[in-house]
């Protein structure tokens, strides 16, 4: 299934290939974070959205093409579909 990843402010963080919303947003992370050590990075499900640090939904289609360019991309420019996930790191 592919996911958008989107920080707790719903601002885009990333898009991911994975089989669970929890492995799209470690995905995305491990991508982010590159040459660092996140060998300790474990993520947790967080049922207030209001506190979670990353909100995972499923995507509706396709990531819109200026999703490539450099800035600020927020939650209304992607299409996603159904309730997010949210999660918090631990």
């Amino acid at each position: 299934m592919r996911y958008a990843v989107f920080c707790g402010t719903g601002e885009f963080q990333g898009a991911a290939d994975a089989t669970s919303p929890a492995d799209a947003a470690l995905e995305v992370l491990y991508e982010q974070l590159a040459g660092v050590d996140c060998s300790q990075l474990e993520l947790a499900p967080c049922d207030d959205l209001a506190k979670a640090s990353l909100l995972v939904y499923e995507l509706a289609g396709e990531l819109p093409a200026n999703i490539a360019d450099k800035g600020i991309h927020s939650l209304h420019e992607i299409p996603t579909k159904g309730e997010p996930n949210g999660f918090i790191e631990v």
